[in-house]
């Protein structure tokens, strides 16, 4: 077993636990998030960072595992930090296309840059698009996805700062192999 302790790690040993747990992931579907371009940005001075609230109008689900639209409603309640972190805290809903309802919270982590940058936000001035890397936490009634109330999803995106406002991502669930 390696010596973990204070992050020591020897490199030949880094490694482990994917081999102790090896996994893979499994493609389930891709969206986009139509967002209100009319983003409230609050300036907390007890933390120093930002908090920007966007709302989702819409979208679309489609892939291999899930096909349908993203509700009406729901939105991002990030919060940027001085150092140019932001943390993505999103609730959104999918309505497949044979009917079932599928809660969509997922939280996250993106680098917009340094103080300066944060700075811009704080005046409505965006980047022209922010990566992210998301999990998700997906919930359902329907019997006919309740593995997905089993399932751990990681994503990958980008947010594009356009007329109009776009949120893309490619969700994968994590399969752990046997």
């Amino acid at each position: 077993m390696p010596d973990i302790r204070h992050g020591h790690i020897k490199r030949k040993e880094q490694n482990f636990m994917r081999d102790l747990i090896p996994y893979e992931l499994e493609y389930l579907f891709s969206y986009a998030a139509d967002c209100d371009p009319n983003f409230e940005v609050y300036d907390p001075s007890i933390f120093g960072g930002f908090r920007l609230t966007g709302y989702i109008v819409g979208g679309w689900v489609k892939g291999d595992k899930i096909n349908g639209k993203l509700k009406p409603f729901g939105g991002d309640w990030c919060h940027g930090t001085p150092n140019g972190t932001q943390n993505v805290n999103v609730r959104a809903t999918i309505e497949t296309d044979d009917g079932a309802k599928i809660y969509m919270p997922y939280q996250g982590r993106n680098d917009i840059g340094g103080y300066e940058d944060v700075l811009k936000y704080k005046k409505f001035i965006f980047p022209e698009q922010v990566r992210n890397a998301i999990h998700y936490q997906l919930e359902t009634d329907d019997p006919r996805y309740e593995w997905l109330n089993h399932t751990f999803c990681i994503g990958f995106g980008v947010a594009k700062f356009s007329d109009p406002v776009v949120v893309r991502y490619d969700v994968y669930a994590v399969r752990i192999k046997k």
